[in-house]
């Protein structure tokens, strides 16, 4: 979305300017470790209630470069958050209608970030719950 005439300089300006959202019901002290880097590396984020997702972001209005308003991406990506492959199965099991509401009317764009885990935990069944590998794998690719 960043204008075809900018030079080089103003596309990485547009792009360094951009600013976290960070959904006002994300848990408070589950994702310190998040907000912290953000803080540590200068990241400008701002809490705000997102319809969908714990995370997007917006480029903020700035003259010089011809952004005459407040750029928001709240609508059109969004980032769900889980801590692990056991909060991701409790929601695929237990409030699965929940979540699939929520996939439902997110944004076209989406990222499922689980943290602590890998792709080959999930897959090879490295995690502490009941579901069977290839019905969680299937779930989380059928979101």
């Amino acid at each position: 979305m960043l204008r075809k005439d900018y030079t080089e300089t103003e596309q990485k300006k547009v792009l360094k300017s951009i600013n976290i959202l960070v959904d006002t019901r994300e848990h408070k002290g589950k994702n310190d470790h998040i907000l912290n880097y953000f803080d540590n590396n200068k990241i400008p984020w701002t809490n705000r209630k997102l319809d969908a997702g714990d995370y997007s972001f917006y480029i903020p209005k700035d003259e010089g470069l011809r952004i005459e308003e407040d750029i928001s991406f709240a609508d059109t990506i969004m980032v769900e958050r889980k801590a692990n492959l056991e909060e991701i199965s409790a929601n695929l099991t237990v409030s699965r209608d929940r979540i699939n509401r929520e996939f439902t009317r997110s944004p076209k764009n989406k990222v499922l970030l689980i943290e602590n885990s890998k792709y080959s935990d999930l897959v090879n069944g490295n995690y502490n719950t009941n579901y069977p590998p290839k019905s969680f794998w299937a779930s989380i690719f059928s979101m």
